[in-house]
């Protein structure tokens, strides 16, 4: 049996990574819109650091811009689940969470109707204006099916004179200015 003796241990702190444990305020999003997501979008715990930097992954239904938004793809409204990541402040190198599921509730926008353009100047080019019939509707399509309607309009002026009357279905009746040819 040998006497008792004094000795020294040294424990070397480690950087614990910092632990998202859940979501933390709403996030503002909307439909074709970069969202922005910050520190407050989550919940973090972490022993020995309170300084962090949240970083958006890429994921699906979404890019990540250079300014490290997340852009949701073209007419996404809904839930939108984004990957997310946190590092602490720590020196030399900072700690990572693991990848965190965070889903937002992206807010539908009302997209404006997609109208083809109505080319009366080409049927009309090479003849002298006259009384011509269309439609603004046809074509058209509205992103979320919403019912597409026009403001009826009574003889509205044309650039060369000639007149415009617009039914609230789309339909009108062009009159050219008399003996006019060309562009109107």
């Amino acid at each position: 049996e040998s006497d008792p003796f004094d000795f020294e241990i040294e424990v070397t702190p480690v950087n614990d990574a910092p632990r998202i444990t859940g979501p933390g305020e709403p996030v503002d999003a909307r439909e074709d819109t970069p969202i922005e997501v910050g520190l407050r979008a989550v919940q973090i715990e972490d022993p020995d650091s309170d300084t962090f930097e949240l970083v958006v992954l890429e994921g699906e239904g979404y890019t990540v811009n250079a300014q490290g938004l997340a852009v949701p793809d073209d007419n996404l409204a809904g839930e939108l689940t984004v990957n997310v990541r946190v590092f602490d402040d720590a020196e030399p190198e900072p700690a990572a969470s693991e990848a965190f599921d965070l889903v937002l509730q992206v807010a539908q926008v009302n997209d404006p109707p997609e109208v083809p353009g109505v080319a009366i100047d080409d049927l009309v080019a090479h003849a002298p204006f006259a009384a011509l019939p269309g439609t603004l509707l046809e074509g058209a399509r509205d992103v979320e099916d919403d019912p597409l309607f026009v403001t009826p309009q009574e003889a509205a002026p044309t650039a060369a004179g000639g007149r415009v009357v617009i039914a609230e279905d789309g339909s009108f009746t062009y009159d050219g200015p008399v003996g006019g040819l060309g562009q109107d």
